[in-house]
């Protein structure tokens, strides 16, 4: 069944707020159409607002699901694209999809262009940021992981040599400051904030209460220095960061929490994650020493931490 589709955007999921904020970059090589789930009722694949855009009936970025579904999605996109006229249909996930979920949905088609771009990406809600300090093994790995999740990434080391771009995924911010610097700049506390080592174009700083800040410089006296700085960052309302995590070895970690009595109380102290990483229900961490390991490990403790219920897969 065939509907005109209507300019009512539905509250978007994440994944859907990043391909929004990518949508000038998209839609600069030509047209697309963005393909939405409107509405839906008993088990999907995808909850309302999960959206995909495609231009010649391939997939440029999102996802609806994928199975049969998503394939049939292509098609339709393929269809309005060429007629340039705006469109919705509903399916039913049965046999005629070759799907056994037994839910339905409604999913919007929107032909877009470059003119449409700024007015889908200007207002949107603020998502979860992943601050990364240190560029080192781990962080790069962890880069890659945190690439394909939609969330803002930004990778901080003073070391130039480290701070590369072009060690990271395209879609990560990678600044060549000191991090202590940049904290400064961004109004978070330090005791003597240092100098900026250079002139700043420096990442816009991200809301506490939506960020998760991760410890893993070169300098031990540094992480510590950072995590007391995170630690007692506050937000709008007094809100803290939402999670603060520092990696290292039991020793480290140790000298971490003893210093850091002397200048925070117990339960700021509490809510430092040391190690970082996925845990058993026993406790103890998950995956092994590696670089990529730890990535794994670290990303999975995120996405268990800012999963809600809505999130949940269901498979198509």
């Amino acid at each position: 069944m065939s509907r005109a589709v209507t300019d009512q955007m539905p509250t978007l999921d994440a994944e859907a707020r990043a391909l929004r904020a990518r949508l000038p970059a998209l839609l600069a090589a030509g047209p697309a159409v963005l393909v939405r789930v409107e509405r839906s009722a008993g088990s999907v694949p995808r909850s309302v607002g999960a959206e995909m855009l495609v231009r010649g009936g391939r997939l440029l970025a999102g996802t609806i699901g994928g199975g049969h579904l998503e394939q049939r999605a292509l098609q339709i996109a393929a269809e309005v694209e060429r007629s340039g006229l705006g469109r919705s249909e509903d399916f039913a996930l049965g046999p005629e999809l070759a799907q056994c979920c037994g839910g339905r949905l409604s999913l919007g088609f929107r032909p877009l262009t470059a003119d449409d771009a700024a007015s889908l990406s200007s207002v949107l809600p603020e998502g979860r940021t992943v601050l990364v300090f240190g560029a080192g093994h781990v962080a790069r790995a962890l880069g890659r992981v945190l690439s394909a999740l939609p969330w803002r990434v930004i990778v901080v080391d003073g070391r130039a040599e480290f701070a590369d771009p072009a060690a990271f995924p395209a879609e990560i911010e990678v600044v060549c400051q000191e991090p202590a610097a940049l904290l400064a700049a961004w109004g978070w506390p330090l005791t003597q904030p240092p100098q900026l080592t250079r002139p700043p174009q420096l990442p816009q700083p991200p809301t506490p209460a939506q960020t998760a800040a991760l410890v893993m410089t070169h300098d031990h006296a540094l992480d510590r220095a950072l995590c007391w700085a995170l630690l007692a960052t506050r937000g709008e309302g007094g809100a803290p960061l939402d999670y603060v995590g520092l990696i290292g070895s039991k020793t480290k970690i140790a000298g971490a929490r003893r210093e850091l009595r002397e200048r925070l109380d117990d339960a700021s102290i509490e809510r430092l994650v040391a190690p970082i990483g996925l845990r058993a229900a026993d406790g103890q961490l998950l995956g092994g020493k590696l670089p990529g390991e730890i990535g794994v490990s670290v990303a999975a403790q995120l996405v268990a931490r800012w999963q809600t219920p809505a999130d949940a897969l269901e498979p198509g």
